[in-house]
């Protein structure tokens, strides 16, 4: 992998922000099987600077904002129904870890990287190719259908944002990674604290690096969040966004 600037974050920083994750939130490090990796903590706003409220996020609608870096989107998601979670995940390496579940006043807020575990296919400001799909039915195999699906048309990986984007169909070998959400329900405000799950943020780099460098106007494409991050519409963040 290229030696992207910023690569070198040094190890008493990382410290320090794990320590204070593990102090605001002592359950993450054993509710998710130690398999949570803490970033900044970092307040999730609209466009004008507000933070956002639950009001803000319409059931059956997804998001996109950027995080842990400033170049590796995230799907944000109001699934409109509880998503209890306590479901065990595996990845390609067979570790495995417990989803918590969707955050927010009924538990139906959650997010996921939007990046694909098969081909890296991503959001571009362009264009995507994947996408959450509401009205999607997919059939299980025993009379079953799963409703509202992360699909991605590049080559037909389906996943469950219910039950922590874990694989229903096509090649992907794991789930999306998980994007660990906190909700301040005193204040109505949400925050992305860190990931759970498979990290593919390297081998995206590696492939996507250049593109990613022209499309955000960034000298770093691997620079942290930090502060807050802006969560846009996602048929809002991509002009044209993919059907199949």
């Amino acid at each position: 992998m290229k030696d992207w600037p910023g690569n070198r974050r040094g190890f008493f920083k990382a410290c320090l922000s794990a320590a204070g994750l593990v102090i605001s939130a002592p359950q993450l490090l054993a509710s998710t099987g130690g398999r949570f990796k803490p970033y900044r903590r970092v307040r999730l706003v609209t466009k004008d600077g507000h933070a956002l409220s639950s009001q803000d996020l319409k059931a059956r609608e997804s998001y996109i904002f950027t995080y842990p870096f400033v170049t590796t989107p995230c799907f944000l998601i109001n699934l409109g129904h509880s998503a209890p979670g306590k479901n065990t995940l595996d990845t390609i390496s067979g570790e495995s870890y417990e989803w918590p579940g969707g955050v927010g006043p009924d538990q139906s807020i959650v997010s996921f990287a939007a990046i694909c575990a098969h081909k890296l296919s991503y959001p571009t400001r362009t264009i995507s190719f994947i996408k959450y799909q509401p009205e999607k039915e997919l059939e299980n195999g025993n009379g079953s259908t799963t409703q509202q699906v992360i699909f991605c048309c590049s080559e037909n990986s389906v996943y469950d944002p219910a039950r922590g984007a874990q694989v229903l169909g096509g090649p992907a070998p794991q789930p999306l990674a998980t994007i660990v959400l906190e909700y301040d329900k005193v204040r109505d405000e949400y925050f992305a604290l860190g990931t759970l799950g498979p990290e593919q943020y390297d081998e995206f780099f590696e492939k996507f690096g250049f593109n990613l460098e022209l499309e955000n106007q960034v000298d770093r494409i691997d620079a942290e969040v930090s502060g807050t991050a802006i969560v846009y519409h996602h048929g809002e963040y991509s002009r044209q966004i993919k059907s199949c």
